[in-house]
């Protein structure tokens, strides 16, 4: 019988480079798994309770609101809460609804700021690395994808699903290999799980082949069909210059290229279907290019007369 192994905890704080404000944080991990967190805040005082002492209830709602910069709301939605059970009052129900509107913008502002930061951490990682390796980065080109797409040769031996089990989203590889968007297919994706495992016609152990051959109906092949030419549009150049300025350059002029280029983004323009498109619009699109050129340079003639 062999003894149980003590956890391993990574101490962090109060004081880190990646922490905004001191706090300190205890993770017990066994490998890569973290199986415990315990967390110690407080370490900042701001005297935000002594100073609601000296104010009325109407008054401490301001100074709430200024807990944090970017989550003002839940802090005041926090303290009129307990102000509320307090005197024994509840809101109506239109602005309890405001509050819960309010509270989810709030927290998606927050997921998204955290999302920025990271981003910025990964730069700044790869500018440390490019640096330290010798790679020039005046003058380079960057392109990114936020989750890694597919190459085509790679789908042939995709797996999404097998016996008793699935995957969705980019745990499946279903990301626009382009746009380098997952959200649509992440969606979608778990939506056609969800009917393939809810068939009541097809054997538990046989599911997995229905959930395929949705997603087959639905995209597979059009991404295996995008993965070939993502290269070749980050790659290739138009006119001297590279296929994404230069289709920047055409979005600003041309209304029709917009709407393909968002349709494309929301994964609602197929690319087995995309050349079609293009040609289909593509009188009316050189016509707006033509036509928002000549307004352009006579705007700006216009403009140097004034």
């Amino acid at each position: 019988m062999t003894a149980e192994r003590e956890p391993f905890r990574i101490p962090i704080g109060p004081q880190h480079p990646s922490l905004k404000e001191p706090g300190h944080f205890e993770f017990s991990v066994d490998g890569e798994i973290v199986t415990q967190a315990s967390l110690r805040l407080g370490y900042v005082h701001r005297g935000i309770e002594k100073g609601a002492e000296q104010r009325s209830w109407v008054q401490a709602l301001y100074l709430l609101e200024r807990v944090c910069g970017i989550c003002s709301h839940v802090h005041a939605t926090a303290y009129c809460l307990g102000v509320e059970k307090l005197a024994g009052v509840e809101a109506p129900p239109r602005a309890q609804a405001i509050r819960s509107l309010v509270a989810e913008l709030e927290r998606i502002h927050s997921h998204l700021l955290w999302l920025g930061v990271a981003a910025h951490e990964a730069k700044e990682q790869l500018h440390r690395y490019m640096d330290e390796h010798g790679i020039p980065r005046a003058g380079a080109t960057f392109y990114a994808h936020v989750i890694p797409a597919l190459e085509r040769p790679s789908w042939r031996s995709n797996r999404v699903s097998g016996p008793r089990w699935v995957a969705a989203g980019d745990a499946a590889g279903l990301v626009d290999p382009v746009t380098g968007e997952g959200l649509y297919y992440a969606i979608r994706s778990g939506d056609l799980a969800a009917q393939a495992i809810l068939h009541d016609r097809v054997e538990p152990t046989s599911r997995h082949a229905v959930y395929r051959s949705l997603l087959h109906g639905e995209f597979l092949e059009d991404l295996a069909f995008g993965a070939g030419l993502a290269k070749r549009f980050f790659i290739q150049e138009i006119l001297f210059s590279s296929v994404p300025a230069r289709m920047i350059e055409l979005m600003r002029h041309s209304p029709r290229m917009r709407d393909i280029v968002q349709d494309l983004f929301a994964g609602t323009q197929r690319y087995l279907d995309l050349k079609e498109r293009l040609l289909a619009n593509l009188n009316g699109t050189l016509r707006e290019i033509v036509y928002g050129a000549m307004l352009g340079h006579r705007v700006a003639k216009e403009g140097r007369q004034a």
